[in-house]
């Protein structure tokens, strides 16, 4: 399956996998189907309309989060030595909230990258998983412990309703760890030349007579941030529709309350943006302390020269030789530190990269030139 979002941009899915709890991967399983709510859904639903919820809780059943969180992509590195890259090896090795984040313009995190084997690949530093039973004296720690818990036990039940085989179908126990991911890649000019970018995305659903990718979302508010961030996730999830419930949580944290459904496609996503931008513009420009701040517009081509400027600079200082780097921005300028591959960091990072990489070079020699 393939989807061109853009003339200049083609992102194509070449494969599906399953990982489990110790990020080893089974290649070639495909997520979920959509099912009959998913497809009400879209009957009845016009574009840019929402459907008013009767109040499901999403937080019944409880979902823990018993499974290890992924970090530096190991998953995607795991598959690569099992399936290689195929015909073509890439320059940029990552996984979709990187790319996301660079083109939507938000405040990124340092970004980890090592250049290995004439490849850069980039991640975000390592996450841990706050335990809701922590003994923290910390009250703040323990109540931000919680939410997410909650967070992820309505993310999960929201994106089961729509892809559960029969109405009585439970959740899976072992739900943390059975998502299924893609392997994408991205054709994109960097200083006048094609590079390839390869990188995992997790997808919730397909569609079952396109194969399309459908995702799934809850939130407690609808912001204009709200919608630029989706939209660049869309696109780098090469997602057809985005099924986004919004909700409110009881101060005792004990409810996650769906109030309103709506199915957006990727081109709609824009168009509602822009909607809320006006709305708030509108406010904003009744109190005087933002009357000068107004929210900018935003278009597809500014998020992409975002995107270019980002890889381009990466390519200019990162693929002279190997080596690893941390990667700031200021002032819309991106900054390099090349640090040692013991630094503390990025260590755990550039040994992942060299120990899957050399696994990959002994299954696909031929790749390797």
């Amino acid at each position: 399956m393939a989807t061109e979002k853009s003339q200049d941009f083609n992102i194509t899915c070449v494969g599906y996998y399953k990982r489990d709890n110790e990020m080893n991967v089974t290649v070639d399983v495909q997520p979920k189907f959509a099912n009959s709510n998913y497809d009400h859904l879209m009957e009845f639903q016009e574009p840019g309309d929402y459907i008013q919820e009767n109040g499901m809780n999403l937080v019944s059943p409880e979902v823990p989060h018993d499974g290890n969180i992924e970090n530096f992509f190991e998953s995607l590195l795991n598959y690569i030595s099992i399936k290689g890259f195929g015909e073509e090896k890439p320059l940029f090795v990552t996984y979709k909230q990187v790319l996301a984040d660079v083109a939507a313009r938000f405040v990124t995190p340092t970004v980890y990258i090592v250049s290995h084997m004439g490849m850069i690949f980039m991640s975000y530093k390592k996450l841990e998983r706050a335990d809701p039973e922590i003994d923290e004296e910390d009250q703040k720690k323990k109540d931000i412990a919680r939410k997410k818990a909650m967070e992820y036990t309505a993310g999960a039940n929201f994106a089961h309703y729509w892809t559960k085989k029969s109405e009585n179908e439970e959740i899976p126990e072992d739900y943390a760890t059975s998502n299924c991911k893609a392997v994408m890649k991205c054709d994109v000019e960097v200083g006048g030349k094609k590079e390839l970018v390869v990188y995992s995305a997790h997808i919730d659903a397909l569609e079952k007579e396109s194969g399309k990718h459908v995702s799934t979302r809850t939130t407690r508010r609808t912001t204009f941030w709200t919608y630029r961030s989706l939209h660049w996730k869309m696109f780098f999830g090469n997602d057809s529709t985005m099924v986004l419930g919004a909700g409110s949580v009881s101060l005792e944290l004990s409810k996650w309350v769906l109030r309103s459904i709506e199915a957006l496609k990727f081109e709609d996503v824009f168009t509602k943006m822009e909607k809320i931008r006006r709305e708030k513009n509108e406010e904003r420009a009744q109190c005087e302390e933002f009357r000068k701040a107004p929210f900018q517009k935003w278009t597809m081509d500014q998020g992409k020269e975002r995107f270019r400027q980002f890889l381009s600079q990466v390519k200019n200082a990162c693929t002279h030789s190997d080596g690893c780097f941390l990667a700031t921005e200021a002032n819309k300028v991106w900054n390099f530190e090349k640090v040692d591959e013991e630094h503390d960091e990025i260590r755990e990072f550039a040994s992942l990269v060299k120990i899957k990489m050399a696994v990959w070079k002994i299954n696909y020699p031929n790749e390797c030139s």
